[in-house]
């Protein structure tokens, strides 16, 4: 069991981790990823999660599906 929660995790530096998650969509074909920091130190913790965010890319492919959303203008009363 740990050995395969352990197959998953991916440390490293930006670029280390770019490489990984690459790796794992192409070994699973998933679509969506959960990114999850067991780290303690709140600083440290919301450090790694900037930088999943600044890797992540949404495919031309899922963003022309996605609804979109106008503001309400200032006529509609």
């Amino acid at each position: 069991m740990l050995a395969d929660a352990l197959s998953c995790a991916i440390v490293g530096n930006a670029e280390t981790v770019r490489q990984g998650i690459e790796a794992f969509v192409a070994r699973t074909g998933a679509d969506e990823l959960m990114v999850t920091a067991n780290i303690f130190d709140h600083a440290k913790r919301k450090r790694s999660f900037e930088i999943v965010a600044q890797l992540a890319v949404i495919p031309p492919s899922i963003t022309s599906s996605l609804p979109v959303t106008h503001a309400a203008s200032s006529d509609a009363r």
